[in-house]
């Protein structure tokens, strides 16, 4: 999303990949995914982001499952 912080993967395992964004300048951005592009769905992910450093991370999941993130105003 435009203007939004910037999300970055901060690790990948077998059992899940950590997303991250930087703490300034997100308030109120929240973290979305879907799991297609064409006509796509953006529910939040559910989760509570931890603070790391001067960034939030949040692990996703198990990798097996293709998802494209974004973090959006809601």
């Amino acid at each position: 999303t435009e203007g939004a912080p910037r999300l970055r993967i901060a690790d990948i395992s077998s059992v899940a990949v950590t997303l991250a964004w930087p703490v300034a300048g997100a308030e109120g951005y929240q973290l979305q995914r879907a799991s297609r592009l064409a006509d796509p769905d953006w529910p939040p992910v559910s989760g509570t982001p931890s603070v790391v450093g001067d960034e939030y991370q949040l692990p996703t999941g198990p990798v097996v499952v293709k998802h494209y993130y974004r973090l959006q105003k809601p």
